[in-house]
């Protein structure tokens, strides 16, 4: 039984929430909240198997509210909820970078939040072990094809990270679902989706500070990043210095690296 919080400041959108949930056996509705304290009292209460998480919920940043919740439950599935649409914007990557799992337009479909609700019937903690240990008791062929098609996504990454790409538009490409793709990400890789594309162009960052003048800004559009603040931010997190500080020390000779294609584990990346 999958246990679902609800956290959205306007009455409707939960009560139509509860509506749609009703109807699947699989489910209950453990809380609601409708601002940001009340949902972390909650949360720490009943540790959800999934959260349905309004992304302009009053009370308290919703950011903040995202590392708080994986903090205390990293099982949990944080899905966000928002009456514009915010895919590609930087707003979203970030609430992904700090751990929200996908994004959901409202008003919400009925038949969208239960296709939803039927990809993540595996986030729950019995499924979830049941599927760890299926990965770990697979034959050697699928192991294989495990490669094949991871190898196949790293590939498909190198060619289309600058362009904003997804976990979504990359399982499309492999042809395998978003959740078993991060499974192999986590198991391969030891990293998440996002954590890789973000090291692949703060890579690229590096490459362009050593190598060119352009501005800061312009390698920020570059990288699909609208907003250069938010850029020069996620590249300190990765380096350890801003862009500019990597520049000047770049230009002094003492970080001089170019990036070659090398081996993590078995990946060619």
């Amino acid at each position: 039984m999958l246990k679902i919080l609800l956290v959205d400041d306007e009455y409707l959108v939960r009560e139509a929430f509860k509506v749609i949930l009703k109807k699947m056996k699989e489910t209950v509705v453990i809380g609601e909240a409708s601002s940001g304290k009340k949902a972390m009292e909650l949360f720490c209460k009943t540790q959800p198997d999934i959260t349905f998480l309004d992304i302009n919920i009053p009370g308290t940043d919703v950011f903040d509210l995202i590392e708080f919740m994986k903090g205390i439950y990293h099982k949990n599935s944080i899905i966000l909820l928002s009456g514009y649409d915010l895919f590609g914007s930087e707003i979203l990557q970030r609430a992904l970078e700090m751990g929200a799992d996908e994004i959901l337009m409202k008003p919400s479909h009925q038949e969208d939040v239960i296709a939803l609700i039927r990809r993540y019937m595996t986030f729950n903690e019995k499924e979830n072990d049941k599927f760890d240990s299926m990965l770990d008791g697979i034959t050697a062929k699928n192991s294989i094809q495990d490669g094949k098609v991871i190898q196949s996504a790293l590939n498909y990454i190198e060619e289309n990270y600058q362009n904003g790409i997804t976990l979504e538009e990359v399982a499309e490409h492999v042809h395998i679902s978003p959740f078993y793709l991060s499974k192999l990400f986590k198991k391969e890789l030891k990293m998440n989706f996002v954590s890789y594309v973000t090291e692949k162009k703060m890579q690229k960052a590096k490459e362009l500070l050593e190598n060119t003048d352009l501005p800061v800004i312009h390698i920020a559009l570059e990288l699909n990043y609208q907003e250069p603040n938010y850029f020069s931010k996620v590249f300190k997190k990765v380096v350890g210095i801003t862009p500019s500080e990597y520049r000047k020390r770049s230009k002094k000779g003492l970080s001089k690296k170019k990036h070659n294609s090398v081996l993590n584990g078995n990946w060619l990346i």
